[in-house]
């Protein structure tokens, strides 16, 4: 069975939890580049995971051929035993009529999918967090 991964991508810059409507299609030249992680959930880096390990460094690659890649280090801790949580995921991503960008990857588990804001510079990832509301989650800044 194949999972869909469905994230958002609006050109402009999102303030806060609120995710404005795309205004236009942005062109995949201006969302292409590399992304290195500063900030999750508010933290620099390295970062809590709230209690459950460290988020040490995410990497995001969106290439102009329309491939992605994105690839995280850490620790994760169960029960007291920590180990090591580094691995990637890759797919394909397309810019849809509406300015959202659209990832397809295999190992995806996030449903519903988070909100992405990208102007070019910054990626901005938002989780759901009730009534049609978004929690910035992680920023990531072009290298």
């Amino acid at each position: 069975m194949r999972v869909h991964t469905r994230v958002l991508v609006v050109a402009g810059n999102a303030e806060g939890g609120s995710g404005s409507p795309p205004r236009g299609k942005p062109a995949g030249s201006q969302i292409a580049g590399e992304y290195e992680l500063v900030r999750y959930f508010g933290q620099a880096l390295p970062a809590d995971n709230f209690g459950r390990g460290t988020v040490e460094a995410k990497h995001l690659s969106l290439l102009p051929d329309q491939r992605f890649t994105r690839t995280y280090r850490g620790e994760i801790c169960i029960l007291g035993s920590c180990g090591r949580a580094d691995g990637s995921e890759s797919g394909v991503w397309m810019i849809l009529a509406d300015g959202t960008l659209y990832l397809d990857s295999t190992p995806s588990t996030s449903w519903p999918p988070p909100r992405i804001v990208a102007d070019g510079r910054e990626v901005r990832v938002m989780i759901p967090s009730g009534n049609n509301q978004f929690s910035l989650s992680e920023v990531y800044q072009r290298r």
